[in-house]
């Protein structure tokens, strides 16, 4: 049941926070230098209409202030949540590697990066820990191998041995 649970609090209710901040601090920056009309027609193609309002806000920078507080509420929440089970068990949901480590792995591994504040070596070296194991077994090294963007360097933060609150390198 740990699995299932964990995996539903990250994608229902933590991912969406980690995603909101994500898109306005990488997404929208990344692409608003772009051709106007060229991303106006790419958002008109998105099929689901809750998407395309995501896209506009983070293309626009239109998150509103009380969005980006709760956003950051949660994240802090969730990574106190994360860190305290942590340091019950070496994986998320139980004492053996699961989907939901996968599936963390995949909203998380760039915590110390987009929240070096809050997700450090000093502050949460259970999460740590965590993500350089996962980060550490040939899948994970492979699967991230076959990126074809430069997002994907990202998760080499990972291989830095001290991750502090202030400067990531």
């Amino acid at each position: 049941w740990r699995v299932r649970w964990w995996m539903k609090f990250m994608d229902q209710w933590l991912g969406p926070s980690f995603s909101m901040i994500g898109w306005k601090v990488f997404v929208g920056p990344a692409v608003s230098s772009r051709d106007q009309g060229e991303l106006k027609a790419a958002i008109e193609r998105i099929p689901l209409p809750e998407r395309r309002v995501a896209w506009r806000k983070a293309i626009y920078g239109q998150f509103g202030e009380e969005e980006l507080k709760e956003s950051q509420r949660r994240v802090a929440l969730g990574i106190r949540m994360l860190e305290q089970e942590l340091a019950n068990r070496p994986w998320l949901a139980s004492n053996q590697y699961s989907l939901a480590d996968i599936n963390g792995f995949n909203l998380a591994y760039a915590l110390p990066l987009a929240q070096p504040a809050l997700s450090n070596d000093e502050l949460t070296p259970n999460i740590l820990r965590w993500l350089r194991a996962i980060y550490a077994r040939p899948a994970t090294k492979a699967c991230w191998a076959m990126g074809r963007t430069s997002m994907v360097k990202r998760v080499t933060i990972l291989e830095q041995p001290q991750i502090g609150r202030r400067q990531v390198t």
